[in-house]
């Protein structure tokens, strides 16, 4: 009994990681259209009557309003297909193979495929202003996604945390805090070597806003019986990577040597691969945990075995939704500016300061989760 148990589970699991793979396909297909159509745009649509509020540019200004827009338009697109599918499937989970909501979520590829692409054509002849604003809307909701994936990671410490120490592996605790620390204080230095300077004081508070909040939350994690050194060292080397990715995320040679604003298209490929697998890995991982984001449920368990998935179909699109969002603000950098060039994919001063509010959410939100359950004693936080 326990081997068929084990085998049905392991036939659900591999046939859902199989349907999620191939929405993530088509995801990130999409996303290399958008890096394409970020820098070509104007050399394909320069002559459809939608981008004529771009002629009031010139030369590479032109290309990048045109380009701007086509981001835009693929957001948008996206969003459509994956808000769609998420409606239709609100309420079930797999456990009806009659339900013509199953054959929504695992097939009818061909159909979806279709849809997807005449509705990407049919988004090119629309004037440009209806995605001005789209592009605010983007700017607006991406902090949904992001504040998404800030709960996920959290969660995630929390546990790897709590399974290293229900098998008593204390010295791989220990030697991976010790790591963690050491990474995050190297990226602090690398930090304060590269990244301030006379004219950068804004980068030098920043640094030492970070060392602070590392300060506060270890020494809570020593203090607080439910706390951990080692998800301390976990949150103290995240926060230091968003720390130098904020930085080096300025367009001023100034304060950041790294500057990509007068790069060659060969030297920013490394960056928009990158800028790929992070946003489509962490989206893919994050829709198929939807139980993070509700009390457990004792029966989750044996979801597989009932023929239901052991995620929320909706949920998986709503997170594919808010991710389109998210990737118009990544490649466009947070900002309207037409004119902004194809080579500020995710950098710029609001690009900058998302990333830090970022630090600073996810400093909160983790030092929150180390106090709760001290405040709150009478209540369960397992």
């Amino acid at each position: 009994m326990d081997g068929d148990f084990s085998n049905k589970k392991s036939f659900f699991a591999k046939k859902h990681n199989r349907v999620r793979a191939v929405y993530a396909l088509i995801f990130s297909i999409f996303v290399v259209l958008a890096l394409v159509f970020r820098s070509l745009g104007y050399k394909l649509f320069k002559n459809l009557y939608s981008f004529d509020s771009c002629e009031e540019f010139e030369g590479d200004e032109l290309n990048s309003c045109v380009g701007i827009h086509m981001v835009f338009r693929i957001s948008f697109v996206l969003f459509i297909f994956f808000f769609m599918q998420m409606l239709i499937l609100i309420g079930y989970r797999g456990n009806d193979s009659a339900d013509f909501r199953s054959t929504v979520q695992n097939g009818w590829w061909l159909p979806k495929i279709i849809f997807i692409v005449g509705l990407f054509i049919g988004s090119i002849f629309i004037p440009n202003s209806t995605f001005l604003v789209w592009g605010r809307i983007s700017q607006i909701l991406s902090g949904v996604f992001l504040l998404l994936q800030i709960i996920y990671l959290i969660g995630w410490i929390h546990d790897l945390s709590d399974k290293l120490t229900e098998r008593d592996m204390f010295k791989t605790l220990l030697l991976f805090t010790i790591i963690l620390y050491a990474i995050g204080m190297t990226m602090i230095i690398l930090s304060f070597v590269y990244f301030t300077g006379s004219k950068c004081v804004l980068n030098i508070v920043f640094c030492v806003i970070t060392i602070v909040l590392m300060v506060i939350y270890s020494a809570m994690s020593l203090k607080v019986e439910t706390g951990s050194i080692f998800e301390s060292g976990m949150a103290f080397a995240y926060c230091c990577y968003l720390l130098m990715a904020a930085l080096a995320s300025q367009q001023s040679t100034d304060c950041n040597p790294f500057s990509l604003q007068n790069a060659s298209t060969l030297q920013i490929i490394p960056g928009i691969v990158i800028a790929v697998i992070v946003i489509n890995y962490s989206t893919f991982n994050l829709s198929g945990h939807s139980n993070a984001f509700r009390l457990k449920d004792d029966d989750d368990e044996d979801l597989g075995l009932q023929g239901q998935a052991p995620y929320s179909y909706s949920f998986f699109h709503f997170v594919y939704a808010m991710a389109s969002l998210y990737l118009a603000m990544l490649i466009t950098g947070w900002n309207l500016e037409l004119t902004a060039t194809s080579k500020s994919v995710d950098t710029g001063a609001i690009s900058m300061y998302v990333k830090l509010i970022i630090q600073w959410v996810v400093a909160l939100l983790y030092g929150w989760s180390v106090i709760a359950p001290e405040i709150f004693s009478d209540r369960d936080f397992n």
